[in-house]
């Protein structure tokens, strides 16, 4: 499902690319040359485009957090209320009261968990797209595709070449074993090329160039020079990981010293896990603080020492993101980046939308919505209603006739005769446990 999805997300990224190639070829390629777009451009857009068309998902998944810290107090009230009683017909009245605060307030106690798995279901997907974009992109793909072809042509030298200098790569790993099962392709050439940093390229030249393939040579210069325009973004190779670039501001500092350059270099590596912890950090804290204004925490209550954890988790995810984005390369940093931006943006938006809504006007009209409700379902299963009612109390009493020591041995063995009398006839009531069993015994009989 994911895997279709991300096609499909795919087809939306192809759609802004080519535009962004068409826009840019208008002013540099009057040669007839391949145009390239710009791929750190193309993911914010592509960003932008998927998170607004999940605002009403977010919209839904906002309102329930907003009106989740009014209903906590009536909850627990009547959890309270029912603390200390754990038979079945407190349990179930308990969840009556609860079900009615939940349709009082017009959201349902299973909504927020299915907002975020259908917004789960979503972004899943899009970070595949992102993550490997010449698989999902064709225009993406197609500037690879001559490289991709001469690379296939050599055979296994170039195989062998191609996955070496990535051999140390977790990201391209699944890569490598996909073409190793299935063989060399320019499809797989062209998502594992969109892997290469800067050194690889350079390496990959120097190859071809002790081979003396001059053609080759000049293949992956074109290619290399397309790739960079595409992967450039505000002085950053979005190709390139933020640790590779450090690594390589490191080396010109040792063998340099400082330099407005080195200074430069770190600056660029260390920017984008930077801003996004930075960006993840306030968009949580943020989004938080807007869900829970004017929410008095319990420290009893157990979703008030739930969210007493979360906020450590609102650390350290932070945290966790900016070591993902300076290990990857930062083309995922700017996606991240984006993203908590994006998000924050839509959620300071739909907060105004709902400090809007007149909340008692809202109950009202709930309530009378959630009463027609009951009233449908009590008139289209009305014995299911009836059993409903035959509770456990009663039948608790209903024992408690029979045994009781009052009767004696030979009244409850009349009473039994009579039971079986009007079981054996087939007469009960229509309503009746009796005749559910002499429904039973008559199937059993004739089957």
């Amino acid at each position: 499902m994911f895997e279709f999805i991300a096609v499909i997300l795919g087809y939306i990224m192809n759609a802004i690319y080519v535009v962004l190639a068409g826009i840019a070829g208008l002013f540099t390629n009057s040669d007839g040359s391949i145009a390239v777009g710009n791929i750190g451009i193309a993911i914010i857009l592509f960003t932008l485009i998927i998170y607004v068309a999940m605002l009403p998902l977010t919209y839904r998944q906002q309102k329930f957090s907003k009106l989740q810290a009014k209903m906590q107090p009536e909850i627990k009230a009547i959890q309270d209320k029912y603390k200390n009683k754990k038979d079945t017909d407190s349990q179930m009245a308990m969840n009556q009261e609860i079900q009615a605060v939940y349709g009082k307030y017009g959201v349902s106690m299973s909504g927020s968990c299915v907002q975020m798995i259908l917004q789960m279901v979503i972004l899943l997907p899009l970070y595949r797209v992102i993550y490997n974009i010449p698989k999902y992109v064709p225009a993406v793909n197609e500037v690879f595709s001559d490289l991709g072809n001469a690379l296939v042509n050599l055979g296994d030298s170039a195989t062998e070449k191609v996955t070496g200098l990535l051999s140390g790569s977790a990201s391209a790993a699944a890569i490598i074993k996909e073409m190793t099962e299935n063989g060399a392709s320019s499809d797989y050439y062209a998502q594992l090329l969109n892997k290469f940093s800067t050194a690889n390229w350079t390496e990959l030249s120097d190859w071809a160039s002790s081979t003396g393939n001059t053609d080759l040579v000049n293949t992956i210069n074109t290619t290399s020079s397309n790739v960079d325009t595409m992967n450039s973004f505000l002085g950053l190779t979005i190709s390139n990981s933020p640790q590779y670039m450090f690594s390589e501001a490191i080396e010109k500092f040792n063998s340099s010293g400082f330099s407005a350059g080195v200074i430069i270099a770190i600056i660029l590596a260390v920017i984008v896990p930077v801003l996004a912890f930075l960006t993840q950090y306030l968009s949580v804290k943020l989004t938080t603080s807007m869900t829970q204004s004017g929410q008095k925490l319990d420290p009893n209550d157990p979703a008030s020492q739930m969210q007493n954890s979360m906020k450590t988790m609102n650390v350290v995810m932070p945290i966790f993101s900016a070591w993902i984005c300076f290990t990857l390369p930062a083309g995922m940093g700017i996606y991240w980046i984006a993203a908590a931006v994006i998000r924050t943006i839509l959620a300071i938006i739909v907060n105004h939308r709902i400090d809007k809504i007149d909340i008692d006007a809202m109950i009202e009209e709930n309530q009378a919505k959630y009463q027609k409700k009951l009233e449908k379902r009590k008139d289209l299963t009305p014995g299911l209603t009836n059993y409903a009612n035959f509770s456990n109390r009663n039948l608790t009493s209903l024992t408690k006739e029979v045994t009781t020591s009052s009767v004696s041995e030979d009244d409850r063995t009349r009473r039994l005769e009579e039971v079986g009398a009007l079981y054996d006839s087939g007469k009960a009531r229509k309503d009746s446990l009796l005749n559910a069993a002499n429904m039973v015994k008559e199937y059993d009989r004739t089957h």
